[in-house]
């Protein structure tokens, strides 16, 4: 009786851990969906793992004949072994992964160490899967999870740089970087994401004023870039991208992207990626935001421009139509 139970109690548990692997692997290709050598031996794998699934589901009612029977019997009691510890372990993998994605997403908090997680994490997917979905599901959990915003800093008065052409060739004043790092100044859309959460925070790039007028961002990545997307990380009342101009070598205009800002107005932050249309290395990029229309201050942190290899490249130089934050 006591062999019955034990045998059931195995067969119970292997039920659990191969539709645990199962569903595993059939939500990776789900969301990576691409045939290559990781993805194509997942999909036999997931097949192979459900049939196992439903033999131990079965098994666990009666008993145990996991891997026995008249299909195996013949085969050698080594041999059985051997199938039953490759079955029980090729699993293991994309449980795990599986894992250490949900725990990425639930636990994301916006802060630097987090972030660099989640940097390697889409190097990652783009090496292995020639994609990236970490992003989708962070800024998924971050609408119904919010991450908590540090307080706000105070006001500080703002100041006019001489007056410059912006590139739709009106005449606006503008604000470079100018060796300074100042609250709000554009140098703060340089680098790494560095803003913990969401609001009215100095680390990132805001205009002079919430409504007045149409503002843009403009930055350098020092190099020559092969895109694939650009990512703009919108800290504070984002929705308000609808342009971009990416520029080459001799800051001529290679690409442009028009339309909605991925990131709803609705939200409190979000990472706006838009896939970058063309075969020319790009080394600029002029982000423009309908201010007027989406109220707030549209605070911008970072900007990154990830190339056809995976990696992505900050911005390493910027300037803006406006800059609040600046001590007289």
């Amino acid at each position: 009786m006591r062999t019955f139970e034990r045998n059931q109690l195995n067969a119970a548990l292997r039920a659990v851990y191969l539709s645990t692997a199962a569903a595993s692997m059939i939500w990776i290709i789900a969301n990576y969906a691409t045939a290559s050598a990781v993805t194509i031996p997942l999909m036999l794998l997931g097949g192979v793992f459900l049939v196992l699934t439903i033999a131990a589901a079965i098994n666990a009612f009666r008993k145990d004949r996991f891997l026995r029977g008249s299909s195996v019997g013949v085969l050698s009691v080594g041999t059985q072994r051997f199938l039953r510890l490759v079955g029980l372990t090729i699993g293991i993998p994309p449980i795990l992964y599986c894992a250490f994605f949900a725990l990425l997403v639930i636990t994301f908090n916006g802060k630097p160490n987090t972030l660099n997680v989640v940097d390697h994490m889409v190097s990652f997917e783009m090496q292995t899967f020639g994609k990236t979905v970490v992003l989708d599901y962070i800024n998924a959990w971050t609408q119904t999870h919010p991450v908590e915003p540090l307080p706000e800093p105070p006001l500080v008065s703002t100041e006019l740089q001489p007056m410059e052409s912006d590139p739709c060739g009106t005449t606006v004043p503008y604000y470079s970087n100018s060796g300074s790092e100042n609250p709000w100044y554009p140098v703060q859309a340089t680098g790494k994401p560095d803003t913990t959460g969401y609001g009215d925070i100095t680390t990132a790039w805001a205009s002079a004023t919430k409504d007045e007028q149409n503002e843009w961002l403009e930055v350098d990545f020092g190099e020559d870039i092969n895109p694939s997307q650009i990512e703009i990380y919108e800290t504070f009342n984002p929705g308000a991208l609808f342009r971009i101009d990416f520029y080459g070598r001799n800051d001529e205009v290679v690409a442009s992207w028009t339309g909605p800002d991925p990131t709803s107005s609705k939200e409190n932050s979000g990472i706006s990626k838009i896939p970058v249309q063309t075969h020319e290395a790009v080394t600029k990029a002029t982000l423009f935001l309908n201010s007027k229309d989406v109220k707030g201050w549209n605070e911008i942190d970072a900007v990154g421009l990830r190339d056809t290899k995976g990696d992505i490249h900050w911005a390493v130089d910027a300037k803006a139509s406006t800059t609040y934050g600046v001590a007289e």
